[in-house]
């Protein structure tokens, strides 16, 4: 990847995540950007650092994901790809420790009076991963449910934006991490 490409790809993502009518899918990460302007700026040689790692496209992702899309590139913080990278390692053992912290599935999903989902209070306090609430909401499809609940909450409107951008980026085994939900809740159902 030379340092332009690399560029390329940090606007995209970035404006993936800011941007709620971009979608770097759906353009398939191209993006409106001028190489003489790349050129001036006085960032382009954390671009040519950045360009060599062979987790570039990670790298940028994570801290993206970490950030809202609101990081400047010499920002970009290392622990940031090494968890993301640790989790999606390690996805249904991490996945298995992320559900533990809930006791009950209907009380964590719960808006009562308006407050923060049990869930959501997690995820804001980097206790649980992004990635579990995503998993979560692809097998319960809960987000419905709190946009009409939490409307106008700005803590919910940015990590939604974030959450609903990542989703495309993270895959797993549906059938296995449903099953690791089922046996947990079904603890404390007896």
């Amino acid at each position: 990847m030379t340092d332009f490409e690399c560029y390329c790809y940090y606007i995209a993502l970035k404006q993936h995540f800011t941007q709620p009518k971009y979608d770097c899918f759906k353009y398939n990460f191209k993006v409106k950007v001028n190489k003489q302007v790349f050129e001036s700026r006085n960032d382009r040689f954390t671009f040519q650092k950045l360009a060599k790692r062979r987790d570039c496209k990670d790298y940028i992702l994570s801290n993206m994901v970490e950030t809202h899309g609101k990081a400047w590139v010499g920002e970009f913080k290392e622990e940031c790809n090494t968890k993301r990278l640790a989790f999606n390692q390690a996805l249904s053992y991490k996945f298995k420790e992320d559900i533990a912290l809930l006791e009950n599935l209907d009380e964590s999903l719960r808006v009562n009076n308006n407050s923060h989902p049990i869930l959501l209070k997690l995820l804001v306090q980097k206790k649980i991963n992004p990635e579990t609430v995503i998993i979560l909401n692809e097998m319960l499809d809960f987000f419905f449910y709190w946009n009409k609940k939490l409307k106008h909450d700005p803590i919910w409107e940015e990590y939604h934006q974030t959450l609903q951008k990542y989703t495309p980026f993270v895959t797993f085994d549906k059938e296995k991490l449903k099953s690791v939900v089922i046996e947990h809740f079904s603890e404390y159902c007896d």
